[in-house]
């Protein structure tokens, strides 16, 4: 039987050291789940846990890993993922790991990417149909123009959102984003109407989408939009076991279409990514809205196409609008006369 070492930190200080890395919940579960999967191998192999590591050379032990894992039926981005944290955890507790003999014996492969089926302005337009639910409906819309991530939209509060500029505006903070950079979004017209008429009836009171911030608003969109695109039989299966079409088609679809009709730049900018000297990209407020104006029809998806609950809000809007410029009219009439 091997020796043992005990390990003398806790799974609870790694995961919080994890989290303070980047104030991200989404990390410490997923680093929560791949401490688990290294205790269960380490449980069926060598009969120990990750509080008792076998005594044996750190470099054998993730290699013995990797092959355990590849016996799993895992991506090799998901075994990345996994043997990743267990060298962390490792390397937690003092165990010393060489990384340059690490790249050289533990050979984990190249991930595989898989062609996933672009999402075209038609297909878009049948899901944004079939999501009638009100707020994931209002969700959806904001996905598709602005190429937010859900947990983003999901993170919005009332005061990230500015209906009084033109065009209205939302801002994404620091905290809220996944490289934890602030960016500000427009809303198009369309999409400041749905806004309009959830916020009017929204049952929250400091998240604009979920009662708090938690990944259970998250999951029940991802399972509720899911379902109606099986409901649609739009997507299909690709060899990895992922779908072709998910709510990142959203994002996809916003991030091609303004690298096509603006520039790179300004795409890569606007969804917030890290690109080759973005550090140096800051235009002015006024020259971003002139680009938004110019891509905002192309990411307008027409009326008849919104949940009909929405649709007489827009007409008595429009109504509304005329009955001013005609009492405009009037009024200069009677100035004249």
């Amino acid at each position: 039987m091997p020796r043992q070492q005990f390990i003398r930190k806790t799974p609870k200080e790694f995961l919080e050291r994890a989290f303070s890395y980047g104030k991200s919940e989404n990390t410490r579960i997923a680093k929560q789940i791949a401490l688990k999967r290294f205790n269960t191998y380490l449980k069926e192999k060598h009969k120990r846990d990750i509080d008792n590591i076998p005594k044996k050379d750190p470099i054998e032990l993730l290699d013995g890993y990797v092959i355990w894992l590849n016996h799993n039926d895992l991506s090799k981005r998901s075994i990345k993922n996994y043997v990743s944290t267990a060298k962390q955890w490792l390397r937690f507790n003092k165990i010393k790991i060489d990384s340059e003999e690490f790249r050289d014996q533990v050979r984990i492969g190249r991930a595989e990417f898989h062609l996933k089926q672009a999402l075209d302005r038609e297909t878009l337009v049948k899901i944004l149909r079939m999501i009638r639910h009100s707020k994931y409906s209002v969700v959806s819309y904001l996905l598709a123009s602005t190429g937010a991530r859900p947990q983003e939209i999901f993170s919005l509060k009332y005061g990230d959102i500015d209906l009084k500029k033109n065009p209205a505006q939302i801002k994404f903070r620091a905290a809220t984003t996944k490289i934890r950079h602030a960016r500000l979004c427009f809303l198009t017209k369309e999409c400041e109407t749905l806004l309009r008429v959830w916020l009017a009836s929204s049952p929250y009171k400091e998240f604009v989408f979920t009662k708090d911030k938690t990944r259970s608003s998250y999951k029940l969109y991802l399972d509720y939009f899911n379902y109606n695109v099986d409901k649609l039989d739009i997507s299909q299966i690709m060899p990895n076991g992922q779908r072709d079409i998910t709510i990142y088609s959203f994002r996809q679809y916003f991030r091609t279409l303004a690298s096509h009709v603006i520039d790179r730049d300004f795409a890569e900018d606007y969804i917030g990514h890290t690109f080759y000297l973005s550090q140096y990209h800051n235009l002015p407020i006024e020259e971003k809205i002139k680009m938004f104006r110019k891509l905002e029809p192309q990411i307008t998806f027409s009326e008849n196409i919104l949940p009909r609950e929405y649709i007489p809000t827009i007409q008595d809007q429009k109504i509304s609008e005329l009955e001013k410029e005609l009492e405009e009219i009037k009024k200069a009439i009677r100035k004249t006369s």
